[in-house]
């Protein structure tokens, strides 16, 4: 009778414990289905491309760092070495204190968004991972724009990439290739600058558009090389309305703009949760999330701890590095005066202001105010706002005073004017030099608004410019949608809005696709609109921490601290397994159940005499 009993609560804790694995999906109780993906390989040093192949992975190990390494043993390549996640070398090429080993994923011929070491990435089924050697100044053709997709129409294709999700950029002196996928020929394009035209236009049929830069005598080339595919078709342009629209015209950017519904608070919720399920390894996004108060995931910091003990400082961060870096640290609640052991802002504001471009003292500028840095360094706020200043442009077109600031050249960028008037934002009522030039530049922007409310450069149309310039004009309360930016079609938050795309994302340009650095900078824009309605002024680059009191970042392994103690907190997310325990607590409790079970039994086994 009891080893019957014994029996029954035996095989009952069994069946429990079974039970709990597969709720859980513990993978001792499910038989994985053996398979293989299909990636494409490139691997590119700084003067020709080593490897473009088709490689197979098992599901059980897709991680890049198995793609590269396979990819390049058969070619014959031994010689690579990976360490802390990071490339150190391939091919006897090895970095240096400005060019190092990167790579990047395309998915469905976009660039996904990436802050994992290579050894941590995995890769999906169809995408294609490359592998490339750059510098500081190399960017990513992940913002290629055309200007039409009928045929036999003049055609303008724009060149502009970022580095690392920044700004955005042109990207110029570098090879064009347009080939035709059905004549298998090369099309004759002229090269202007980062417009590349096609007077008569193409035919129609499928291309593909090659860059490069191999042959860049800097060592480091402007652009990851890289093919990008388009159609071009004969059919007519109808003049169906989008769901934010009611075009008439058949350039995407002259469109009635007045009917776009404006319902901040819904966009705002579906574009942050959007961000937030998506953000890993997005360093931006913390502050967003801060700014919302919900816990942002740290995989940059701790990818940014990886990266400084690897290379023992920060002497090779850029300025906009550290700048971000601080401002993000001072977001997830870490101090930048001690990270990995070294004083951030002791390591940036102590530099030569003579390193720092325009956009390093925007920013510089900003991180100062967001962190509420205080101490007496070399580089101090008047410095960098002397620095803005008298970087400032002023010229005429079309006989209209215009004032303003670029990255480069003699015309303005409206997304680093719009930056400029953020990062002056703090000085605009009490120094007048400051009012003067925000107020020109502020006038600018609107006299070069379109009248659908669209801004635009030298490098054509975005919505992250538009994003950039709310940001600016909330700042200092002015009204995006009031009567300096209200033109006869919309206004810069209609312009704005009509670059939604699905599920919360926005896109880079208007007949283009999801982008997530377009979502998350809409994302801001959004924010600062929200808050603006309410308060009649919102600088989003503003913050009360101070972070001169916020606890030390210690990454995992170290000797346990407040920081510790605090990322630990941070970083705890429930599974999505549908339920709100958490899986690994059930599975514990069965088999501690179980455990305890055979125990007793055992235990109470007559012995044998």
């Amino acid at each position: 009778m009891k080893n019957s009993f014994k029996t029954k609560i035996l095989s009952m804790m069994l069946v429990f414990s079974i039970i709990l694995g597969q709720m859980v999906g513990v993978g001792s109780f499910k038989v994985k289905a053996a398979g293989n993906i299909t990636v494409q390989v490139v691997v590119e040093d700084n003067k020709k491309v080593l490897t473009d192949d088709s490689v197979q992975l098992s599901s059980d190990d897709t991680k890049a760092s198995k793609a590269m390494i396979t990819a390049l043993d058969k070619k014959g390549i031994s010689d690579h070495s990976i360490l802390g996640g990071f490339i150190t070398s391939i091919n006897g090429l090895t970095g240096g204190s400005t060019s190092y080993w990167m790579y990047a994923v395309k998915r469905n011929n976009n660039y996904v968004s990436i802050d994992l070491g290579i050894e941590s990435f995995q890769l999906q089924d169809g995408d294609k991972l490359i592998v490339y050697y750059a510098g500081n100044n190399t960017l990513a053709a992940d913002k290629i724009s055309y200007s039409t997709n009928l045929s036999n129409s003049p055609l303008t294709i724009t060149l502009q990439g970022s580095y690392w999700g920044g700004s955005i950029k042109p990207i110029s002196n570098v090879e064009v290739v347009v080939y035709n996928n059905i004549s298998n020929k090369t099309e004759n394009v002229t090269v202007s600058e980062n417009k590349v035209n096609i007077p008569s236009g193409l035919s129609e049929g499928k291309y593909t558009l090659k860059v490069s830069d191999f042959n860049n005598q800097s060592g480091t080339p402007n652009v990851v090389a890289d093919s990008f595919d388009f159609t071009i078709t004969s059919a007519p342009q109808t003049n169906t309305p989008s769901d934010n629209s009611n075009n008439t015209s058949s350039s995407p950017y002259d469109r009635d703009n007045t009917k776009v519904v404006k319902d901040v608070q819904t966009d705002l919720t579906n574009t942050s949760n959007y961000i937030k399920n998506k953000s890993a390894g997005d360093a931006w996004s913390i502050i967003s999330m801060a700014k919302l108060g919900l816990k942002p995931d740290l995989t940059f910091i701790n990818q940014s701890a990886a990266d400084i003990k690897k290379n023992n400082g920060v002497a090779d961060y850029t300025n906009t590095d550290l700048e971000k870096l601080i401002m993000v640290l001072t977001a997830a609640g870490y101090s930048p005066y001690s990270f990995m052991g070294y004083n951030l802002v002791s390591e940036l504001y102590n530099r030569d202001i003579d390193s720092f471009l325009i956009n390093d003292a925007i920013y510089g500028l900003m991180t100062y105010n967001y962190a509420n840095i205080t101490g007496n360094y070399t580089i101090s706020k008047d410095k960098l706002i002397d620095l803005i200043l008298k970087d400032k442009l002023a010229y005429k077109k079309d006989n209209t005073d215009i004032t303003g600031w670029a990255l480069s050249g003699n015309a303005i960028n409206p997304d680093i004017t719009g930056l400029a008037i953020n990062a002056l934002s703090p000085y605009y009522k009490d120094n007048a030099s400051v009012k003067t030039a925000v107020d020109a530049s502020v006038a600018s922007l609107s006299k070069l608004q379109t009248e659908s409310g669209y801004l635009a450069d030298s490098y054509g149309y975005s919505s992250e410019s538009l994003d950039v310039v709310i940001l600016g004009l909330t700042s200092i309360g002015v009204n995006p949608e009031g009567d300096k930016f209200k033109k006869s079609k919309g206004d810069l938050v209609s312009a704005m809005l009509s670059f939604k795309g699905t599920d919360g994302q926005f896109k880079h340009s208007i007949d283009g696709k999801n982008d997530f650095i377009a979502t998350e900078e809409a994302l801001r824009a959004l924010i600062s609109l929200k808050e603006f309605k309410t308060k009649g002024i919102y600088n989003y680059y503003s913050s009360s921490i101070d972070s001169a009191k916020l606890p030390v970042f210690a990454m995992s392994g170290e000797e346990p601290s407040k920081a510790t103690a605090v990322e630990s907190e941070n970083q705890k997310v429930l599974p999505q397994t549908g339920s709100s325990v958490d899986s690994n607590v059930l599975y514990t409790l069965g088999t501690i159940i179980t455990l305890t079970g055979l125990f007793f039994i055992l235990r109470t086994k007559p012995s044998i005499k």
